[in-house]
Formats: structure tokens, C-alpha cells, sequence
């Protein structure tokens, strides 16, 4: 997986991968991140309210 990541970011700029701190660390980053539960459940949860918030019709919000 990080080889496939690592050979389709080859074309990114250079201060584009040190912002990030480079694959590897954005890598390790990510599995850190998918490890602590309770976090990954917060952020589905927001994201599952924001995309249901978006879907609202305007139209009925104001009215």
C-alpha cells in the first residue's frame, strides 16, 4: 500500500510532500489516526450530520 501511495505521488511538487512531512509520515499519520476508535466514530458521525445538513433544500430552511 504505501509503495502504491509513494509511486502515485512521485509527480507531486517537492514543498507540496514537506508540508505534509512526506508519505511515510503522512502514512503513519493515517494509521494512527484509524487505530483510536472513539475519534474515527466522532468524525463519521460529523461527517454523516454535514452531508445530511448539505442535502437540505434551502428552500425549506428559510421558509
Amino acid at each position: 500500500m504505501l509503495t502504491y501511495v509513494k509511486n502515485e505521488t512521485s509527480f507531486f511538487e517537492e514543498g507540496m510532500l514537506a508540508r505534509t512531512g512526506g508519505v511515510d509520515k503522512w502514512f503513519n499519520d493515517l494509521k494512527e489516526s484509524i487505530q483510536d476508535n472513539e475519534k474515527l466514530r466522532e468524525t463519521v458521525n460529523q461527517q454523516v450530520i454535514k452531508l445530511k445538513l448539505e442535502k437540505l433544500p434551502v428552500r425549506s430552511i428559510l421558509y
